[in-house]
């Protein structure tokens, strides 16, 4: 967009013919002339030339003024003549006996009156007779000047004209990139603070354009009420938006209900000050107390904004108070520079930083959102995992006083002794873990040892068993969740080896180093296989059905949404010669986190 602005603005440039040094306009010292002053009495004008003349002016006034010319230039077959344009302009000369007159009106041109003069149309062959109506506003003119030339002035371009409107056509590319972004938000997110934002941006823009020729000429009719809105109207706009962006993007309801009741005040007094500047417009009456009003409206505005700044800077509670309070200074620095100095180029390069600003403050609370909604989806999957996790603790604490009844039945009251104890054991560390969602990789180790020692005990030293763990694995850093591979144990025991009638019986543990992300937890045995297993099982126990496995890969699954990982379980059936089962291997690929 910006590449964009500045070529554009060189292509208009370029595509107008400058002219040779002696083509150049001369500037001419304009004359008023007294409210006592008839046109027929025009032969009488060099007794009401003064130097030192000036006029005040009201809404609805009229007055005359004069600009006497060289001979040279009153010689020319045509004239090219630019004036201010401070309203309704009418030309005035005589014709033989006839007072002669042509008007100008404000939807005739850009900012300045561009009149082409006929030499018919200059007075005692040395004069330009004028009069203004003014539309609105109220003043004293003083330095008026004009400029005329034998080539049309509106294509004559200076250096210090083309400085002049690349700021401003700058700004107005800048803004209108970020007008589209802030719609395209809004439109996806029905999020207030981007409405504001982008209405602001807009009335601001519009204000701002007013001052490049550029812009009015292509864009705008420079009409009586055209002029009235981008001026007078679009100022309490802009600021009315300004304060509903502060207001939502803040929530200053919540966070700063002093500022929140201030700002509420604030805009109650900018929307009457608002319609009564509609009612001028629609009744055509400009009375002098609207630029006095103006006038409260912008004090009352720079008031604020000092109010304002100063209140987030001691009572801020969060960041985004500060994103408000550098953009403010920005735009106040550069429109009190701009009133003080006269220049406007300080109040766009103000209104620039502010809108920037405004625009990471707006990219930085989406963010800060997204985290917090992130965060509260965190919250609730570990309240699931929790719930998961105490319905699996259950089912292997009944399994092991299931055991240990078996044991007191059948009069091992040594072994059961030993067994409760080292039940107790891994009871303890089991539930002093629990308060975590995770434990280490080495604390789990240790769980899953003590556990098959138990279990050892219990089928009276019926299997062996080996844990092997990559040397390159950090156990006491790495991370992993609570009881995670103790359910595939305990299937590969009772489900796989037990039920084996003939030979050794093996489970093997290795846990070993996947890749960067993951480790490779795999739980193998030598047992009878899946399919044998789950036959006897349903002999066995019709009505009944593992859980602790589910819940694992439902564990699994919460954990892949929390961290954005693939978390997850492969069994494969092991198979010898002749195709006869000859065990079953798990692998749990688990990602790893830090400690």
């Amino acid at each position: 967009m910006k590449v964009l602005t500045v070529l554009f603005c060189l292509a208009h440039f370029l595509t107008e013919p400058i002219y040779a040094q002696e083509n150049q306009p001369q500037s001419l010292e304009v004359y008023y002339l007294p409210d006592s002053f008839m046109v027929d009495e025009a032969h009488l004008i060099q007794n009401y030339i003064h130097s030192d003349a000036s006029v005040s002016f009201r809404s609805g006034d009229a007055f005359y003024f004069v600009v006497p010319i060289d001979s040279s230039l009153a010689s020319s077959k045509e004239l090219y003549f630019q004036i201010p344009n401070l309203g309704n302009l009418r030309q005035i000369w005589i014709s033989g006996n006839k007072i002669m007159e042509r008007t100008y009106n404000v939807n005739q041109g850009g900012r300045n009156h561009d009149l082409k003069i006929n030499p018919e149309q200059i007075v005692y062959g040395n004069y330009l007779i004028f009069q203004y109506t003014v539309l609105m506003g109220s003043g004293e003119v003083d330095a008026l000047t004009c400029l005329i030339s034998t080539t049309p002035i509106e294509k004559n371009w200076s250096i210090e004209k083309i400085v002049f409107e690349l700021p401003l056509l700058f700004y107005v590319g800048l803004t209108l990139a970020l007008i589209i972004f802030s719609f395209t938000i809004y439109n996806s997110s029905s999020r207030q603070d981007f409405l504001w934002y982008g209405l602001y941006l807009i009335f601001l823009t519009l204000y701002l354009s007013h001052k490049s020729d550029v812009i009015i000429t292509l864009f705008l009719t420079w009409g009586r009420y055209n002029q009235y809105v981008l001026h007078e109207v679009s100022q309490i706009l802009i600021n009315i938006c300004y304060l509903f962006f502060v207001k939502t993007f803040l929530d200053t309801k919540t966070n700063y209900v002093l500022l929140n009741k201030l700002i509420d005040w604030i805009t109650a007094a900018l929307i009457l000050f608002l319609l009564f500047d509609l009612f001028n417009l629609v009744s055509g009456y400009f009375i002098d107390i609207q630029s006095v009003l103006m006038n409260v409206h912008r004090g009352l505005m720079t008031l604020f904004a000092l109010i304002g700044i100063t209140y987030l800077i001691f009572g801020a509670r969060d960041k985004l108070a500060y994103f408000i309070i550098v953009g403010s200074a920005w735009f106040v620095g550069g429109a009190v520079t701009t009133w003080i100095s006269g220049a406007i180029h300080y109040m766009v390069y103000g209104a620039a930083a502010e809108n920037l600003v405004f625009a990471l403050g707006l990219g930085y609370k989406i963010k800060k959102l997204e985290t917090s909604k992130r965060e509260a989806e965190k919250r609730v999957i570990e309240a699931r995992m929790t719930a998961l996790r105490t319905q699996m603790n259950p089912h292997f604490i009944f399994n092991s006083l299931s055991a240990i009844k078996n044991l007191i039945l059948q009069k091992k009251n040594k072994l059961s002794l030993k067994y409760l104890d080292k039940f107790s054991h891994l009871l303890r560390q089991i539930l002093e873990a629990s308060a975590n969602q995770r434990t280490t990789l080495a604390e789990e180790i240790n769980l899953l040892k003590l556990y098959l020692d138990i279990e050892k005990l219990r089928f009276e030293n019926d299997f062996e068993y080996t844990i092997n763990v990559d040397g390159s694995i950090e156990a006491q850093d790495l991370e992993v969740p609570l009881l995670m591979i103790q359910p595939f144990v305990e299937n590969a025991l009772v489900h796989g080896l037990l039920p084996k009638s003939k030979g050794v019986r093996r489970l093997e543990v290795v846990i070993e180093n996947g890749d960067e992300n993951y480790i490779h937890c795999i739980v193998e045995d030598n047992g009878v296989g899946r399919n044998s297993a789950a036959n006897k099982k349903r002999k066995k126990l019709p009505h009944q059905q593992s859980r602790g496995v589910a819940t694992v890969q439902q564990r699994l699954q919460l954990l892949n949404l929390i961290h954005g990982k693939e978390s997850k379980i492969e069994i494969y059936d092991l198979v010898g010669d002749k195709g006869r089962a000859k065990g079953t291997r798990v692998v749990v690929k688990i990602a790893k986190l830090s400690n």
